[in-house]
């Protein structure tokens, strides 16, 4: 491994912009920030889009595997993971806006009749009657308890999910269902989890607290706002996002079932000892995790969201408005939109909106700075993080 970081730095570059002098300033800078990224992923590669000024430029360094000079290009094919999330709240926000769906319905609207959706009830809890009459602990009479009863307080209605809460992680459900212990693998732990485990857990499980509009990120809800999308429309997770979000954008190496066209497309993955790993499948849960991409299609969405008119431009604009305030010091975040996170850039006042995660093999990021119109696409099969990376790359964008 480390004699990939010895024959020097790989890259390439290419881009539609005219301006070359700009072009060579920014990779050189790039190029230093790359050297850094590469000593952590010892020296397997990733692939860096940006966006800025209207322009794009792309550069590739590292390799793809162990031993070899091979380089992602803008066809290479990442699992991108938890950025998955980003297209699950888009066709959301489409649906709505469309007005196929409330922002705000129950989610047992879109549940099936014999799955009950939690909810909060508040419960009360009261001394039984006799409590005059302490009960004795065994034979020792002189330690006693007063023994409680706990029922609900049928003055106050339950307190049901909505759908809104799922998109913006304040439904209270945990980061995953208890019994995905039972179905998990640890190569690949979310490919058994199916829709009969997801109905289990819902029928089993209780909010012990009200829902409160806390933050708490929860890919369960995610893959539960995505599920409830596909019975909505009739059809596949998949070709719902892909009729609502992809074959607009033209992004055609964008899904999650591997097709034959780009099965030779898409890369290995790498955890960050550079072991290889096997590719990441899911079942009920592929709304939070299960895409994967190529940087053309990336660049793609990223320009939608950030560049000029487009007939999604709306429902995008739509996702980046702020639903949660948080004051999180240590990881910055201070707001939750809709599949994005917003966080400070460390210029003046300027904000960066962003999403990404880390598969077992892949790393993927996407962030952008909507005032300045700039933006930048990280693709890794290796499993280290991208977030300190891509936000260096967006202020030297921004300086």
């Amino acid at each position: 491994m480390k004699s990939i970081l010895r024959v020097a730095l790989l890259f390439f570059s290419f881009s539609l912009s005219a301006n070359a002098q700009d072009e060579a300033t920014l990779r050189t800078r790039i190029d230093s920030l790359a050297g850094e990224q590469l000593k952590q992923t010892d020296g397997i590669g990733f692939i860096v889009g940006i966006y800025v000024n209207g322009e794009k430029y792309y550069y590739s360094y590292g390799a793809n595997d162990p031993g070899t000079r091979d380089r992602a290009d803008t066809s290479t094919i990442f699992e991108i993971g938890p950025l998955s999330e980003t297209f699950t709240a888009v066709t959301y926000a489409r649906l709505t806006i469309d007005g196929k769906i409330g922002y705000d319905d129950p989610l047992q609207k879109y549940l099936p009749v014999d799955v009950p959706s939690p909810v909060y009830q508040k419960i009360i809890c009261s001394p039984m009657k006799d409590a005059e009459n302490p009960f004795g602990i065994g034979d020792e009479r002189h330690h006693t308890f007063t023994p409680y009863v706990c029922v609900p307080d049928v003055s106050e209605k339950p307190q049901p999910i909505l759908i809104c809460y799922l998109a913006t992680h304040t439904s209270g459900l945990p980061e995953y269902p208890q019994n995905l212990k039972t179905a998990k693998d640890k190569n690949d732990p979310f490919s058994r989890y199916s829709r009969q485990d997801l109905y289990d857990f819902l029928k089993n499980y209780s909010l012990l607290e009200p829902i409160g509009y806390d933050y708490r990120h929860s890919p369960l809800g995610i893959s539960l706002l995505g599920h409830v999308l596909a019975l909505h429309e009739k059809k596949s997770f998949e070709d719902v996002v892909t009729d609502n979000l992809l074959r607009p954008l033209g992004m055609t190496n964008t899904g999650i079932g591997v097709t034959e066209n780009i099965k030779y497309k898409f890369i290995n993955g790498y955890n960050p000892t550079g072991k290889s790993v096997p590719h990441w499948t899911y079942d009920v849960l592929a709304p939070s995790g299960a895409f994967h991409s190529s940087m053309g299609d990336m660049m793609r969405f990223l320009e939608a969201n950030i560049g000029g008119k487009n007939e999604l431009k709306n429902v995008l604009d739509y996702t980046h408005n702020p639903r949660v305030r948080l004051n999180d010091h240590k990881t910055g975040l201070q707001e939750i939109a809709l599949g994005w996170k917003v966080s400070p850039l460390g210029i003046e006042s300027s904000r960066i909106t962003w999403q990404g995660g880390i598969t077992g093999g892949f790393a993927s990021y996407v962030g952008f700075v909507e005032t300045s119109h700039s933006g930048v696409v990280i693709l890794s099969n290796c499993s280290v993080p991208l977030q300190e990376f891509g936000q260096k790359i967006l202020q030297v964008l921004n300086k």
